[in-house]
């Protein structure tokens, strides 16, 4: 079976060891007679170049419309950095056809909405790049746009300037947020007309703070939206009649994604509740970990005065959970919905330590939630479908794998697995999950998802309605999984006992291993984040796609490569992503790092003196980590986009452009109407602060790479943008200039100018993973001989 280190297509592996290099050989020898096509994937992986194996398609952004009475979908699809829009209908049995025709790689790394229009006549989309970047270094920067694209002729519409957050019910126009658009306003909402040269037309303003969560109620007559003013936020009301806006329950904490019950009478929201000091002064800031803020959730009644303005009543908090927190976990949707008038789901932790998806009937006050489903697993993102049905993306069938259920919304007991994710009964091991937006789209006679294997990246497969058979319409155009190896699923105990770790092994086919005495090298790979979770498959984000393919490039060179799913890390529980002295306070997971690169060494085959990691953001700093604690056992060290100092890195601007509160003894703070400029809150302001700061930041300074660049003697080698927009360049030019203090000339750095945090540009993609890929090769050759990059 697949755990304990063993592979089922290995005749003679036992559970307690290791798989030999006998065993792979008889592995290759059982298929000889079965069918060539293992052999061939052989022959052909043997001479495949790196863009072979990450010159893939990758598909993301599936929607789909039923309007006109027909099913369709759109969907992204970007291969060798070329983005491009397809689209596919019943009518045409499924044939995708391109709607935009680029050719170039622009360094598009931003597609953040796509949507049809309520006729389904049109597709509204925004692409654009990272804030910040231009990777081709233009003249004139590239920027964000909203374009619209007419499905009867083809024709494409764009509007500068405005970046498309929701469409109206009529479709005929998009909406948008801008700074300013009034005197005294910080943030404007704009209603722009898709047909027509008309200009946009300002909807409301509000003098604090950044807008979002727009939602329209059913009868289309309130939009709701929240207001986040940094150290709180509001969830606001406004009607197109009204020159007034309305906020609900105002209080000292921060309201966000509202939600309208189907008969537009009641709104719900989650309230984001901030302890003083203890988790920093904004919901997702400070030193927490995975964890999200305590929340409750919120319900008002609405209706509308003889002038129009909403007017609010019956007030109510109907959950929440002080212990577990907000899911707070990387990819995935994870709304707060109305099945009917009197109940909502959501997704908590809070009743079993696992997430999973709840109901709760919200007629009184704190009710009685229940999970839709109990179980060790993850509910990782849901949708409500207007065919009634109720979709979960989960990892409950295997916890290594992400497959889809369904439950009817009529009746939420009524519940079938829509797609075996078993590669072993030939299943899609990776299914229903995009980057952005949804990997579903529920239609009236189909279900299309996004799902991929361990050789064939994310494509859209269909199911007709009353089947069980699932059609994939989308081709691998120009590139093919030949070579690639299926990764064995393994598991091992991490060094203190505190959990079951669980990794991918791609090991070389016998012809990738030549003739050579010495045994392989092997390669630890961990994930950014942190968190995240690999699989023995294609990911659906096609970052981490991309380092998947990366690594099957590796083994095709003949080196074992150890994929770890490291704590801290998504799909094994809320004790493992929230665990204790993680991150920044303690670098607790980085001993699972280390345990991946032991386990690695008493793989038969692999030498244990010639051990390297690589890895991308989080997966740098673990590098990083491994170069700085323990060079004897990591003799080579990449790290992409890395973090070498916590203390530093927490005060750069985040995600959500604020800093992390409690590193600093004058922390910069929100700043919303009149507040203080630097720190700390009024909560903590006093004498005790100074020693308080202190204490942490030797703390966070231990947990970093810089807690002991003393001692990273490995040759380590650091990539990274200088137009990063998620780790400051600042980190690898610390790190350089910290071990040239040192009198060491170990560490080098290949800078990208004007590049993003995942690197934008294909080609730069593709020459810094060749790059990983010789800088490893090169310092952990069997003989003394080590050649140096970029001197």
């Amino acid at each position: 079976g697949r755990k304990h280190l063993c592979s089922s297509l290995v005749p003679r592996c036992r559970a307690d060891r290791w798989p030999t290099m006998a065993d792979h050989v008889a592995t290759m020898l059982r298929y000889l007679g079965v069918g060539l096509l293992v052999l061939g994937h052989v022959a052909v992986g043997a001479g495949q170049t790196l863009d072979d194996f990450i010159g893939f398609p990758i598909r993301d952004y599936l929607v789909g419309s039923s309007a006109s009475g027909h099913d369709k979908l759109a969907w992204v699809e970007k291969q060798r950095g070329v983005v491009n829009l397809y689209i596919a209908d019943e009518r045409s049995a499924w044939v995708p056809k391109q709607l935009i025709n680029y050719s170039e790689d622009e360094g598009v790394d931003s597609f953040v909405f796509l949507q049809f229009t309520a006729d389904g006549s049109a597709l509204v989309f925004v692409m654009g790049t990272s804030a910040e970047t231009n990777p081709r270094h233009r003249t004139t920067p590239p920027v964000s746009r909203t374009f619209a694209v007419n499905l009867a002729d083809g024709s494409v519409k764009s509007f500068s300037g405005a970046k498309a957050t929701s469409l109206s019910k009529d479709g005929q126009s998009f909406f948008f947020v801008a700074a300013g658009g009034s005197p005294g306003a910080s943030t404007s909402v704009w209603r722009q007309p898709l047909e027509g040269e008309g200009a946009p037309m300002r909807s409301f303003s509000v003098k604090q703070g950044s807008i979002g969560d727009l939602v329209w109620n059913p009868k289309d007559d309130v939009l709701s939206f929240s207001n986040d003013r940094g150290d709180h936020g509001f969830v606001g009301l406004y009607s197109p009649v009204s020159s007034e806006l309305v906020w609900v329950a105002a209080s000292i904490d921060t309201d966000m994604q509202p939600a309208w019950s189907p008969d537009g009478r009641s709104l719900s929201w989650v309230r984001a509740i901030v302890p003083a000091g203890n988790v920093g002064y904004s919901p997702f800031d400070g030193n927490m970990g995975n964890r999200g803020p305590d929340f409750a959730i919120m319900v008002a009644d609405v209706s509308l005065d003889s002038r129009g303005k909403p007017s609010v009543a019956n007030v109510r908090e109907v959950f929440r959970d002080v212990k577990y927190g907000m899911l707070n976990f990387g990819y995935g949707q994870r709304p707060l919905l109305w099945v009917n008038s009197t109940t909502v789901l959501f997704g908590t932790e809070a009743l079993s330590s696992w997430a999973h998806v709840v109901m709760l009937d919200v007629t009184s006050g704190k009710g009685q939630a229940r999970e839709l489903r109990s179980g060790s697993c993850e509910d990782i993102s849901w949708l409500l479908g207007e065919d009634g049905w109720l979709y979960v993306v989960n990892n409950c069938a295997d916890i290594d794998e992400v497959g889809v259920d369904r439950f009817h919304a009529g009746d939420l007991s009524r519940h079938e697995a829509l797609l075996s994710s078993s590669q072993a009964q030939g299943g899609v091991p990776v299914a229903g999950l995009s980057s952005n937006g949804y990997g579903i789209a529920p239609l009236t006679r189909h279900v299309a998802l996004l799902g991929a294997t361990y050789n064939a990246p994310t494509g859209v497969l269909v199911m007709k309605s009353g089947t069980n058979l699932f059609q994939r319409i989308t081709e691998d155009r120009g590139w093919s999984g030949d070579g690639f190896v299926r990764p064995r699923l393994i598991e091992f105990q991490s060094s203190d006992g505190a959990f079951t770790l669980h990794a991918q092994l791609f090991l070389p086919n016998a012809s990738a291993l030549g003739s050579s005495d010495d045994g392989m090298s092997g390669i630890v790979y961990t994930h950014g984040g942190s968190e995240r979770q690999m699989y023995g498959a294609f990911h659906y984000a096609d970052c981490y796609a991309q380092e998947y393919a990366a690594n099957q490039w590796l083994a095709s060179q003949g080196k074992a490569v150890l994929s770890v799913n490291y704590r801290s890390g998504v799909g094994y529980g809320h004790d493992f992503r929230v665990c204790k002295n993680c991150m920044s306070v303690g670098a607790a997971e980085y001993q699972d790092v280390r345990e991946a690169a032991v386990q690695l060494g008493r793989v038969n085959g692999v030498d244990p003196e010639r051990i390297g990691i690589w890895g991308l953001s989080y997966g740098g700093l673990n590098a990083e980590q491994a170069c700085a604690r323990d060079s004897k056992l990591f003799k080579a060290c990449v790290a992409i986009s890395g973090i070498f100092n916590w203390v530093s890195a927490l005060r750069y601007s985040t995600d959500t452009g604020l800093s992390v509160y409690d590193v600093d003894i004058e922390p910069v703070l929100p700043g919303g109407f009149r507040s203080l400029a630097l720190g700390p809150e009024p909560a903590w302001a006093g004498p005790e602060w100074a020693a308080r700061v202190k204490k942490l930041q030797a703390l966070i300074l231990e947990s970093s790479p810089a807690g002991h660049v003393q001692n990273l003697t490995s040759p380590m080698l650091l990539i990274h943008g200088d137009s990063d927009e998620e780790v400051a360049f600042q980190e690898t030019l610390g790190a350089v200039r910290a071990v040239r203090a040192l009198g060491r000339e170990n560490v080098q750095a290949k800078v990208y100018p004007d590049e993003a945090h995942g690197l934008a540009l294909y080609a730069h993609q593709l020459e810094s993973l060749q790059d990983m890929g010789d800088f490893l090769a090169s310092h952990l050759t069997a003989g003394p001989h080590r050649r140096e990059l970029f001197v």
